[in-house]
This record gives C-alpha cells, sequence and structure tokens, in this order.
C-alpha cells in the first residue's frame, strides 16, 4: 500500500493533520473520504481507491492466472471469501518500462494443431481418442473457434488435476527429448526448459508454455488484460495499473493455491489477436481502456498545470525529478525523485507540475462517469 506523508504532501487542510507521522492511504481514506476521492468516486466505489498502482522488476516469471470479472468475482466471494477477498474485478494494463515478456491469450486454432503435431507427448497424456474427436470437427467458423478451443483447454486442465503422475511424466519426457535436439530451440521451448526443474511435478502451467501467445514489448507499449485472459509476465520491468481487488484464480507456475476448476469457468479463449497500446514516442500518452476503475497516462515534462477534476490521483515518476506546486491557505511546494511516488487528493482541484529539468511520469487517476 502507497503511504501519504504528511509533512511531504501538505495538499489537506490543517484539521486532517496526522502530527507529521506517515499513515497508511487507507486510513485516510477511510478516515476522509470524500476529500480523499472526491465526491462522485466516493460514492461510486464506496468509498474505497478504485485502483492499485505499481511497479513490478520480473526476474522470473510470474504464475499463469486469470481475473474474474464482476459476476464472477461476487459469486467466488460468497463462496470462498478465504480464497477470493473480495467482490470486485480486477482489469489491468502493463505498461513496459524497458521490454516486457509475457504469455497472454491462447494461441489461435492452427497454431494449437500445430502444437499438437510438433508435441505428441500432450496427445499421449489426453489420449489419441479425445484428441482424434477434438480434431475431427475440424474446420469451423471463425466465430466457433474460442468455444472449440475451451474444449481442448478445460480437458487440459481436468486431466492435470486427476492425473498429475503422468502429466509429470510426459513432462519429463518432452524435456529430455528437447534437451537431446540438434536444431536451436524456440522462445517457447526455451522458456519450458528453464522452468522444468521447479515445476516439473506435474504443473500444468508447463504445457500452457506452448499454448498462450508469447508477446514482446518494446518500452512504452501496453496491454490491457480483460476479466478471464490467462496471461504470466515473463521478464522485464513494468508499470502496472489494475482495479483494488486481490482476485487471482492462479492455475500453473505457482506454489500457491491453484484453482482448476474455477479457472475452466471464467477461461477467456478468444485467440484474436491483442492491441497493443503504444506511446508512438511521444511526450505524453494517454492509455485508454475500458473500465471506469482507472486510466493512465504517461507524461514526459516540460511544466504544465493539471486540473485534478474532483478525483484522487498516483504519480510515479521513472526518469528526473519533479517539481510539485499548489496553493491551499497560501502556496507550497514539493521535489521528488525517480522511484517516488506521491498521491494527490481529489480536494486539491489543480497543482504545478515541473520537470527538473525534465522528467517522465505515469498517472494513475479515475475516470469521469459516462
Amino acid at each position: 500500500m502507497l503511504n501519504c506523508g504528511w509533512e511531504r504532501m501538505r495538499a489537506l487542510r490543517p484539521e486532517l493533520n496526522m502530527n507529521g507521522r506517515y499513515v497508511p492511504l487507507s486510513r485516510l481514506v477511510e478516515q476522509f473520504p470524500v476529500k480523499i476521492l472526491g465526491s462522485e468516486v466516493s460514492r461510486r466505489f464506496n468509498n474505497t481507491l478504485p485502483f492499485l498502482f505499481k511497479v513490478l522488476s520480473i526476474g522470473e516469471p510470474l504464475s499463469i492466472q486469470a481475473h474474474p470479472n464482476k459476476e464472477q468475482a461476487v459469486t467466488l466471494f460468497e463462496r470462498d471469501p478465504v480464497h477470493y477477498p473480495d467482490s470486485n474485478h480486477k482489469p489491468e494494463i502493463a505498461v513496459a518500462l524497458d521490454h516486457l515478456t509475457a504469455l497472454v491469450g491462447l494461441k489461435p486454432i492452427d497454431d494449437i494443431l500445430y502444437t499438437l503435431e510438433k508435441y505428441p507427448e500432450f496427445v499421449h497424456f489426453l489420449g489419441r481418442g479425445f484428441v482424434s474427436r477434438w480434431m475431427k470437427v475440424l474446420p469451423l467458423p471463425v466465430d466457433r473457434h474460442a468455444g472449440h478451443i475451451k474444449t481442448l483447454i478445460v480437458e487440459i486442465l481436468h486431466q492435470s488435476e486427476k492425473r498429475s503422475d503422468d502429466l509429470a511424466r510426459i513432462l519429463t519426457e518432452l524435456y529430455q527429448r528437447l534437451c537431446q535436439q540438434i536444431r536451436d530451440l524456440d522462445n517457447a521451448e526455451k522458456l519450458f526448459v528453464k522452468l522444468w526443474n521447479t515445476y516439473r511435478h506435474g504443473d500444468v502451467g508447463l504445457v500452457f508454455v506452448f499454448l498462450l501467445q508469447i508477446m514482446n514489448l518494446n518500452a512504452g507499449d501496453a496491454i490491457f488484460l480483460r476479466a478471464g485472459l490467462p496471461h504470466a509476465y515473463v521478464s522485464g520491468n513494468i508499470i502496472e495499473c489494475m482495479a483494488n481487488s486481490d482476485n487471482v484464480v492462479r492455475v500453473g507456475l505457482t506454489p500457491k493455491y491453484k484453482d482448476v476448476q474455477t479457472l475452466a469457468d471464467i477461461i477467456d479463449c478468444d485467440p484474436a489477436p491483442l492491441t497493443v497500446l503504444s506511446d508512438k514516442g511521444m511526450k505524453c500518452a494517454f492509455y485508454e481502456t475500458p473500465v471506469d476503475d482507472f486510466d493512465l497516462e504517461k507524461i514526459r515534462l516540460g511544466s504544465q498545470k493539471i486540473v485534478t477534476k474532483n478525483r484522487p490521483e498516483i504519480l510515479l515518476i521513472t526518469e528526473g525529478e519533479i517539481k510539485l506546486t499548489w496553493r491551499q491557505e497560501g502556496p507550497h511546494s514539493a521535489s521528488f525523485g525517480r522511484g517516488q511516488s506521491v498521491f494527490i487528493p481529489a480536494c486539491l482541484d489543480e497543482y504545478g507540475l515541473e520537470g527538473i529539468p525534465e522528467a517522465t511520469v505515469f498517472r494513475a487517476s479515475t475516470p469521469e462517469a459516462i
């Protein structure tokens, strides 16, 4: 949780003084929801900050996971509040600071067919009878591809849960075969070999390494992850902004709790290509998302005046240094450098933002209600 240092940021009125102590942002929101969030955001999101904002430095691949939509989140929270601790959805956006390699979304159906041909170990695990029946109805109209892919994915998930020892055996066979290859391994094979020693004991995530699309993003590029979309961040340094939720449905590449049945229920198997959002080399870029919990902007400063529109904001400085100026019972200013973040409460109508001499700032906020 981001902390709000009262002496570092004096945007609020004196009667909210925290005696110079750092306090959790959640406590400020709880005590002063309208001043911190603004009347509209406070009402729309039940006195809760709508988004989470963070930096991830990905040294090892993160778990393969998906997030429920709002309706699914309500059901999961009622059924299993230990593993699904709130009733909110968790769409998110990831922006590459230097690069991002990620597994995101299922491959198109033709690529999945090629995968089954190239790696007969998976056919042996599923059974030739099932695979033959699955392939027999192809080709299909494009609007039926997602449903047919889901049939295969759900079978893989359920079989991996029932026959983890068999899965471990075929993963070992595939690992040994790849290690004996004379040809260069492709990216999915290299990742599989890298992860095999850690997850070889029947982790279905090693199968998904071959079924998910590998995306490589350059600095400034971003991807939006909708509900149900399976994904795993593999490497890179990123900015991540998401709806305020801890609902994660994990299936593989993790020692944490895995929920195969729930993933089978919520997984989005649409193989349509994902849109890469780019800053196009511009000094300022707005990463548009289809949700009302958050929006994200990259600003390369100079200097400018920012109007908050009675909504909360978080600024994160990734390059250089900024000077923040505002007026509330007199002029105030504070400076912040690379790696620091600043929370701007909604009660501050406007503020000045100046790079010293230049800086790059990511600005997260909540869109105006449509």
